[in-house]
Parts: structure tokens; C-alpha cells; sequence
């Protein structure tokens, strides 16, 4: 039976159609899969309009453990904010790497510099403050400039490196590489005095007294620019320092363990992957319980809740996730909380947060947003507003009539 050769060469098309997307070749050229030749380049422009010969912006979001979770949510706000094919925007899943890469392509009129910075602007002051109201948790924004989009490979080697710039950088600040890679830092110098401290904190079994030496620590870190590598370098130099006063009156349970923080923090690019870290250190060398006078007239129950109210509280601590931890509801915790205590849960937080609050104000040079960060809170306004109805005092004015 004879075939229709016209029929055939336009199924073969609508099917390279369906095939050759802006989104497959993109993702080609991130796997390292595509070698292009000038007859693949040249289908390429016919169908999508660009080739991955071409210039382009990318945008490489992180959103830490949460990515599998909020990706196709930060996917629709892309969406709905203006990267749309049309404009010559691409979104792409990377889960290998669990991050979202947005790919702009072309370079447009004029320079490919002046183009990207054009649209790097675009995108922090429209883009990324609609993503930081409604993405919860971490979220890291970087943004290179390739020369070809062939080399999305080469975004991929150095994201780490840039990424954890985020260090030193507010949530809602979009890392641009060509300027982090410029960027001039203080050499910082090691904290003798406060090691010293937490040391006889350790020898002393002293566990909220090592806690404030760290918080002395983060504001000395985060008081002036530094290389984002340096300050890791100086914490674990500091933890170690600490494992070896605790080695002086007990046994590691475990080093591997103690290994295995070291190395988060190494690899941290947030504030928070490094706490977390922290947390597992210091619950390796036993300095979580937080005990204080007092405890011992309390019901294990009520004991326990205010325990982890005293290790939690900055971390945004809810009344339903200790009553889970504890195995019981939260009407009965709340009652017996209050009862034994004589405060309620929400109360007992609000105190520790803001003698915290007070502490930092006092004891370090740190911004509100990173003083926010560090008791809890999520919008540092809405922080200032909490401080000033307990103390009749913003944060600021708190800060200007002690100092």
C-alpha cells in the first residue's frame, strides 16, 4: 500500500515539535547530554527562537529541605510574576541538585551586560519580594550571566561557592556572582575571649551560658563582612576548641558524630543549616537540657515542655510541636503548663524571646532582620512591634537608652 509521504513529513514534525522543547534542550545542556551541530542549531532557531549558542540570565533557587515540597508553588509564582516562554523565560526542575533554575534567553537589544543587570534589577525589586512573602523557610536566589546556554553545566560547578555568600546577605537579596566575586572582606579575627568563655562554660556543665557564647560568636561573624568560608572556618575551630575542654572531664559518646556536624557547617550556605548543625553538636556533647533552679518541683511533663521551650524558643517553637513530642494533646499541656508554672506557653516563649532580644541588642552590633532571625521571628516588624508592647520601647530606642 502506498504511503503519503506528505502525511509523513508532517507527523515526523508535529512529533519533533512536541520532542524538540525549550525545556528539553535546556535540560540537555544542564545534564551535559547536548552537543549541537549547526543543523541542530539551525532547527533550533526555527522552533524555539534561540539557539544554546546564545547569551542568556540564569536564576538558580534554593529552598533548602523544603524543595520538593514548595517547588511547584515558587514554579506557579514564577509564572504568574512574567517568566512565561513567551518572554523568553524557562523554568526548570532540577531535582538532582534539589534547586529551580530560570533561564532567560537572549540577550536582547544593546549589551548582554547592561541587558542583565537590567534584568537582574527586574527581578529583585518585582520578582523576588513576591517569592519571600510567600515562600516559607530558606530561600537562596543566585544569578549568573552565561555567555552561551550551552554552559549551564558551568552555573551548576559554581553555585555552592556563590550560594554560600547567603551568609552574609538579607533574606529578599538576590546574589549576583559577578559581584560576590568582586567583593571586598574584613579578615576576621579569631575570638580568643569568648572561646575562652565557653570553655569554663563546658568545664562548668553550663549549657545556656554556652548558648550566649555562641550568639557572642554570630555577632562577631555576622558585624562586618567576611569571607563566608573564613566564618565557617572559625566556627569549627571554635566547636573543636570545645571538644577538647569537654574531653578533659568526660567521653565522647561519639566522634563521628562530632565529625558529621563539622562537615554541615562546612558546607552550610544558611544560617539555619548551620544551627542545625549546632543543635546536633551540642546535643553530642550532652549541653541540650537546659536545666534550671527550680525544675526539679516540676512534673517530668512540665519539666520536659520547659525544656525544650529553653533549646527551641528561637527556632519558633510551637505549643502543637512539643505537646507531639511529648506524646500528648495540646489542651493538656497548656493546662498543666500554666498550672505548674503560673504562665501560660505562649507567654513563657514571648518572655524568653525577648530577654534574648535584649541580650542581642546589648551584647552585639546586629541588624533587627538578623536579631529577628535568632529569636524566632520571621518579619523583623513584626518583632519591633511585639518588643515595644511588652517594653514600652522599639528595638532601636531600647538599644540607644542603655548604650
Amino acid at each position: 500500500m502506498e504511503q503519503n509521504p506528505g502525511k509523513e513529513t508532517v507527523a515526523w514534525e508535529m512529533l519533533g515539535k512536541q520532542i524538540f522543547t525549550a525545556e528539553n534542550v535546556l535540560l540537555g545542556c544542564l545534564n551535559g547530554l547536548l552537543h549541537p551541530d549547526e543543523t541542530f542549531n539551525r532547527m533550533s532557531e526555527d522552533i524555539l527562537g534561540f539557539t544554546v549558542a546564545e547569551p542568556g540570565n540564569v536564576i538558580v533557587i534554593w529552598l533548602g529541605n523544603r524543595y520538593a515540597e514548595q517547588k511547584e508553588k515558587v514554579g506557579g509564582i514564577l509564572k504568574g510574576t512574567g517568566i512565561k516562554r513567551e518572554n523568553g523565560g524557562y523554568i526548570l526542575y532540577a531535582d538532582v541538585w534539589q534547586v529551580i533554575l530560570v533561564v532567560l534567553c537572549g540577550a536582547g537589544d544593546g549589551s548582554a551586560e547592561k541587558n542583565g543587570a537590567e534584568r537582574a534589577e527586574e527581578f529583585e525589586n518585582n520578582i523576588l519580594p513576591v517569592l519571600c512573602s510567600s515562600v516559607q523557610g530558606e530561600l537562596v536566589c543566585c544569578w549568573f550571566e552565561v555567555e552561551r546556554l550551552l554552559d549551564l553545566p558551568d552555573v551548576m560547578k559554581k553555585i555552592w561557592r556563590v550560594s554560600q555568600w547567603n551568609l552574609l546577605f538579607d533574606r529578599g537579596e538576590l546574589i549576583r556572582f559577578q559581584k560576590v566575586e568582586n567583593m571586598k572582606t574584613v579578615p576576621l579575627k579569631y575570638p580568643a575571649k569568648i572561646e575562652e568563655q565557653a570553655r569554663q562554660a563546658v568545664q562548668a556543665s553550663d549549657g545556656e551560658e554556652i548558648k550566649k557564647c555562641y550568639y557572642r560568636l554570630y555577632g562577631i561573624l555576622r558585624q562586618e563582612m567576611h569571607d563566608p568560608e573564613e566564618m565557617k572556618e572559625c566556627l569549627i575551630r571554635f566547636n573543636m576548641a570545645l571538644v577538647n575542654a569537654y574531653k578533659m572531664q568526660h567521653i565522647i559518646g561519639s566522634e563521628l558524630e562530632i565529625q558529621r556536624c563539622m562537615q554541615e557547617i562546612l558546607i552550610a550556605v544558611s544560617w539555619r543549616q548551620i544551627r542545625q548543625a549546632m543543635e546536633k553538636f551540642l546535643q553530642a556533647l550532652h549541653f541540650d537540657a537546659f536545666l534550671e533552679e527550680g525544675d526539679e518541683a516540676l512534673s517530668p511533663l512540665v519539666r520536659k515542655a520547659l525544656q525544650l521551650v529553653r533549646k527551641y524558643y528561637d527556632q519558633g517553637i510551637t505549643l502543637e510541636e512539643i505537646a507531639g513530642t511529648l506524646f500528648v494533646s495540646e489542651e493538656y499541656l497548656s493546662t498543666q503548663f500554666k498550672k505548674e508554672t503560673g504562665a501560660g506557653f505562649t507567654e513563657t516563649v514571648k518572655g524568653y524571646r525577648i530577654n534574648r532580644i535584649k541580650g542581642l541588642l546589648l551584647g552585639t552590633r546586629l541588624k533587627l532582620n538578623q536579631i529577628a532571625e535568632l529569636t524566632g521571628y520571621s518579619d523583623p516588624k513584626y518583632m519591633s512591634r511585639v518588643f515595644k508592647e511588652e517594653t514600652g520601647m522599639l528595638p532601636t530606642e531600647f538599644r540607644k537608652s542603655v548604650l
